[in-house]
């Protein structure tokens, strides 16, 4: 630990810790905007300059590390100049919009120039204009003259968004924050960058000019999204959800939430949302008032009850709703007399579970593991259009895995290919969304940001690629098609399997499919195939097992096994 003193008070930190580190733990405000908690340091803006003794100058809070018996003074003549200094530079061509920048009530460089602001410019030359930019439906960048190049959104997309989709562009005065030639900005993450931006350069398309801050009122919840929970605060006027944003709670989702957390209120307000009760009369749906409803359904019930007893009674509900309407369903439900209530609307197995499920630890704790083995599904699912079925007819939204154990028994994994050549680039693709086609409502409506695909010729690119890379690893085995007792292939579509299966000349009844059972099942298809194919005896010690896949980015794979247990 390294002790300073800090206007006056001694605090102690670890060692390699900044000034800026050492005020916050003493509860003192050093202005900035740059800096931020969760991000690695830039110190660009220098609002942050603070008197440290024996220093030339003032020096960057963010930026300079403690010393043993260091003195720093925050609030000197010598560093409330500098950072009145800093203000006015960052003033110099910041538009005189707060009254209708929609950050007006909850800005820092509004705050802060308060403080640190002079009451008139000095300033008498034209100010900079910075083109405004389309980078996707839920980001505006329209008056990107307002921001003050702190890069916290650049940082941010690098370090926690873990893709870089905004960078900075040119130098000086012409500098500006930019997708790259015009990219959308499309991380699953992209909204917290509105929050985290200190002025109003960064701010929300669907919640543009619908209220300033002051006219809202905030409740906090809990994202129904996801099993993390991330903890929100929903902002609302006129008993409208008009915005979401995150709650912090470091052991859950720290201050960031994803954008289906964020924007999926929208939906609240949609106008296809059925918001009064409806009655099917003369084949067509008419509204009626809450009573005439409630009625229509205890009525029914009530003659189900008399005419088939209360067992023929049952209710599924979402397993999304709250425990207070889940409480109430159950209520319902056992007072009509029936037990049949069940929330497991997508599972495939129904065991008995000892306790509550959950992952074993904190989700804090991930963050602390060193080594980590991650089962993950197929995403495609959220970009693939469900109504074209020639396209996802060969995607799948799935995961598996397969416990190998060590053995000094001859056999095991005898040969395996793997490939990719960019042979097949042309035959899938998204119409929109990069800098050729920037997304626009249009784009949206068209359904352009989904995966296309020419089904034809990606069919005969599987029927083709699946046999030549069997083929491959068999002689990489030393064996033939002949030799193959039981082929697992993945089961994406039969018509595929087939094909391959007769261009490799392998019978029937040695192949394993179950695609006819669960569909396509993407990346579990392989091990659940096999599992199933071991329970059902169709693997014993010495059996000659292949496997062969293709995947959605047109790769292929295949391995030979000598099955020793």
């Amino acid at each position: 630990m390294v002790e300073i003193e800090l206007d006056g008070q001694k605090v102690e930190v670890a060692e390699g810790s900044m000034v800026m580190h050492a005020a916050e733990k003493a509860k003192i405000y050093i202005p900035h905007f740059c800096y931020h908690k969760k991000l690695s340091i830039a110190a660009n803006c220098r609002m942050c300059l603070v008197d440290v003794e024996k220093a030339p100058k003032p020096m960057p809070a963010c930026a300079t590390p403690v010393t043993q018996g260091m003195i720093v003074r925050t609030k000197s003549d010598k560093a409330i100049k500098a950072q009145k200094s800093v203000m006015e530079f960052l003033l110099i061509n910041h538009p005189l919009d707060c009254p209708i920048c929609d950050q007006g009530g909850e800005c820092q460089l509004q705050d802060l120039a308060v403080g640190y602001g002079g009451g008139s410019s000095r300033y008498q030359e034209e100010k900079r204009v910075v083109a405004p930019k389309d980078v996707g439906p839920l980001i505006s960048m329209e008056e990107m003259s307002r921001c003050i190049h702190c890069t916290r959104c650049v940082r941010f997309g690098q370090e926690i968004a873990g893709v870089m989709e905004l960078g900075m562009s040119h130098r000086g005065e012409h500098s500006e924050i930019e997708t790259f030639v015009g990219h959308t900005v499309d991380s699953e993450l992209s909204g917290n960058m509105i929050d985290i931006c200190p002025v109003g350069a960064l701010t929300s398309k669907p919640f543009r000019y619908k209220a300033r801050t002051w006219e809202l009122s905030r409740r906090k919840s809990v994202s129904p999204h996801d099993s993390t929970g991330a903890n929100l605060i929903v902002q609302v006027k006129n008993d409208r959800v008009l915005r979401v944003v995150p709650l912090e709670n470091e052991a859950v989702n720290e201050c960031w939430i994803a954008d289906r957390d964020r924007y999926s209120y929208e939906a609240l307000n949609g106008a296809d949302r059925l918001t009064r009760p409806m009655l099917k009369q003369g084949g067509q749906w008419q509204e009626v008032d809450w009573q005439t409803a409630l009625e229509y359904v205890a009525n029914g019930l009530k003659q189900i009850k008399d005419q088939h007893g209360a067992a023929a009674i049952g209710a599924l509900v979402s397993p999304h709703s709250t425990l207070e309407e889940l409480h109430l369903a159950t209520a319902l439900v056992r007072g009509l007399g029936s037990d049949n209530i069940d929330h497991r609307l997508r599972h495939a197995e129904f065991p008995r579970y000892e306790g509550v499920r959950w992952l074993g630890l904190p989700i804090a704790a991930l963050s602390q593991l060193q080594r980590v083995l991650v089962v993950g599904s197929d995403v495609n699912s959220r970009i693939l259009d469900w109504r074209d079925r020639t396209t996802c007819v060969l995607f799948g939204d799935g995961a598996g895995a397969v416990v190998l154990q060590v053995t000094e028994e001859p056999g095991g994994l005898l040969s395996f290919v793997l490939g990719s050549d960019g042979s097949g680039a042309e035959l899938l693709w998204v119409p929109a969304g990069g800098s050729r086609t920037p997304a626009s409502r249009d784009t949206v409506e068209q359904r352009q940001h989904y995966i296309k695909m020419d089904g034809p010729a990606v069919f005969r690119f599987a029927t083709t690629i699946m046999p030549e890379a069997l083929l491959t690893a068999l002689d990489r085995a030393g064996m033939s098609p002949q030799d193959v007792d039981l082929l697992i292939p993945h089961q994406a579509n039969i018509r595929i399997i087939n094909g391959a299966r007769r261009r490799l000349d392998i019978r029937e009844d040695a192949v394993f499919t179950n695609v006819d059972r669960y569909g396509n099942t993407s990346a579990a298809s392989i091990p659940v195939a096999l599992c199933e194919a071991i329970a059902e005896g169709r693997v014993h010690r010495g059996s000659n097992v292949a496997m062969v896949a293709f995947g959605a980015g047109l790769t292929w794979g295949a391995a030979v096994w000598k099955w020793n247990t």
